[in-house]
């Protein structure tokens, strides 16, 4: 991916579908007002028998200022909503106790920042 691309939200997630090797997946990917995740970053909604997803990402431009420092990277927040095709909840209803969701946004900064050449 070359660094004109790091913003292009597709190619961010046809990079990393690649790289998590889930090419089989049928994944679609939308940017949407924050408003519509209810202060989310990012959602996902994934159908693991037809090996679909969902992932819908905030717009970092309609996030509210003191949500932006955390969570406008959009790459972590693809990255994370596809490492739940990996890590699928286990909680009831399918959804991700605390704990794995801090283990899926861990893994998504640290395969992010590898990806940069950055070091924490």
């Amino acid at each position: 991916m070359s660094s004109r691309d790091l913003h292009a939200p597709q190619a961010v997630l046809t990079y990393w579908q690649r790289q998590l090797r889930i090419m089989d997946w049928d994944l679609d990917l939308e940017v949407v007002p924050a408003d519509v995740l209810c202060g989310a970053a990012g959602r996902c909604e994934t159908w693991p028998g037809v090996r679909r997803d969902r992932i819908r990402v905030a717009s970092a431009e309609t996030m509210a200022p003191e949500k932006r420092p955390l969570h406008s990277d959009q790459e972590v927040t693809i990255v994370h909503e596809l490492l739940h095709v990996l890590i699928p909840g286990d909680e009831d209803g399918g959804s991700s106790s605390v704990g794995q969701e801090q283990a899926v946004e861990a893994i998504a900064q640290a395969l992010v920042r590898a990806r940069r050449g950055e070091e924490r």
